[in-house]
């Protein structure tokens, strides 16, 4: 699975992101500005799981439950989230208006950047 990690501009160059598995909003740490997403990632070993991390969010609005499969890429502009989610002009190229859809819902998260990974 590819990790996202180098900036928005690289974030970019690998959406639309799509995670074929169940997953939920796993937490999200205030202080760090920093919103994960969990799953199972499909192995036989039940301790492995596939994350989304969203890092440096200023903004989100998601289903508390989960997601049986989720599609995450980059909004066209003029969406609520500018609305919701006013960042300046100078700071725009800085972060990533996503939508995040999934089971006909459809959210959105405004971050800095957005990795993919898996552990155990």
């Amino acid at each position: 699975m590819p990790v996202l990690n180098d900036g928005a501009e690289s974030a970019r160059s690998l959406l639309p992101l799509l995670v074929e598995r169940p997953i939920r909003l796993w937490e999200y740490h205030v202080s760090h500005r920093t919103l994960v997403m969990r799953g199972r990632s499909g192995d036989d070993d039940p301790s492995a799981y596939v994350e989304v991390v969203f890092t440096d969010v200023l903004g989100m609005k998601l289903r508390s439950y989960s997601y049986s499969s989720l599609e995450i890429r980059e909004a066209n502009t003029g969406t609520e989230m500018a609305d919701f989610v006013p960042v300046p002009e100078r700071h725009r190229e800085r972060y990533l208006n996503l939508v995040v859809s999934g089971d006909g819902a459809e959210g959105f998260v405004v971050c800095a950047n957005v990795h993919l990974r898996e552990g155990r």
